[in-house]
């Protein structure tokens, strides 16, 4: 973006990334005034043709929104995760400790106004379908998913790797947070890197208060991309 980017530049910029492009930090990208990208404005990536082209979903979803604490017993801030965007959210419903299990995700998710899942996440270079979310009781893959209708405002996984995606010809993406994108997510908020526990807490406890007072998703994330920036 050129210098003085301000009142006259759009407040949002979409992107669609194809071959090595996809694996860029886009919201850490450095601007020539020294701001990262996303101090300046809303950023989103488009993980393929396909959804760039799709219509809107229709209506979130009318029950709770539904935040999975999956600790296996090795991320010790999922808890603290958790418990601060219920207090941001406190009509949310919460799955932890041996309740956080795929079926009961399953059951539950289709009509949940949002999901929020802290844990372990995986992605399979090789076998994308294969790539998932770690589960009380079990890995829940791409594959399984693709089966569910959801409905859900937004789906952030607060977990490694979950949005990486084998990318193939035509700049179509194949994996985790495309796969939620298709059983009808408006927005999925997902990692392509591994992540430390620390710092998706940090990040998480910038995000939800600024969502529970109101602000739009794009808003608020690029807000709290902007704050861990400085």
């Amino acid at each position: 973006l050129p210098r003085g980017v301000g009142a006259n530049w759009p407040r949002t910029l979409a992107v669609m990334p194809v071959g090595p492009l996809v694996r860029l930090p886009w919201a850490a990208l450095p601007m020539p005034d020294g701001r990262a990208l996303c101090e300046a404005l809303e950023l989103r990536v488009v993980p393929g043709l396909r959804l760039g082209l799709t219509a809107p979903h229709g209506a979130p979803g009318g029950e709770a929104p539904l935040v999975i604490a999956a600790d296996p017993g090795n991320l010790e801030n999922v808890g603290p995760e958790t418990r601060m965007v219920l207090d941001a959210f406190p009509g949310a419903r919460l799955l932890s400790g041996g309740d956080a299990t795929a079926e009961r995700f399953l059951a539950l998710a289709p009509r949940a106004e949002w999901i929020h899942f802290a844990g372990h996440g995986c992605h399979h270079a090789d076998a994308p379908h294969q790539s998932g979310l770690m589960f009380a009781d079990r890995w829940l893959p791409a594959s399984e998913l693709a089966r569910v209708r959801l409905s859900a405002r937004w789906v952030i996984l607060s977990a490694c790797q979950t949005a990486r995606a084998l990318v193939r010809p035509g700049g179509e993406w194949f994996g985790l947070a495309r796969t939620l994108l298709l059983c009808g997510a408006r927005t999925v908020i997902a990692s392509q890197w591994d992540i430390e526990d620390a710092a998706a807490l940090q990040l998480m406890a910038e995000l939800y208060p600024r969502l529970g007072v109101g602000q739009a998703l794009g808003a608020a994330l690029a807000g709290a991309q902007a704050a861990r920036a400085r």
